[in-house]
């Protein structure tokens, strides 16, 4: 399925046993709108995985007093 996470998702409550969302979430308009999707969608006691990405790793934050914007992801 393609449809934009800031909208309703087209599934059926507890369709899912897992729900995955890898590096999404900061994307989004309402975050807490598609959290509450993503619960709605998810079976009671399935897992939810989220990942995001850690801006304020030291990396990161070198980066920032260096006055260069971190880079959170790569292509290795």
């Amino acid at each position: 399925y393609q449809g934009n996470l800031d909208n309703d998702f087209p599934f059926q409550d507890g369709q899912f046993d897992s729900v995955l969302a890898m590096m999404v979430v900061e994307h989004l308009y309402d975050p807490f709108h598609s959290m509450a999707e993503i619960a709605r969608i998810c079976r009671p006691g399935g897992t939810v995985i989220v990942n995001l990405p850690n801006i304020a790793s030291i990396k990161c934050r070198l980066s920032l007093l260096l006055g260069k914007m971190p880079i959170t992801s790569s292509r290795d």
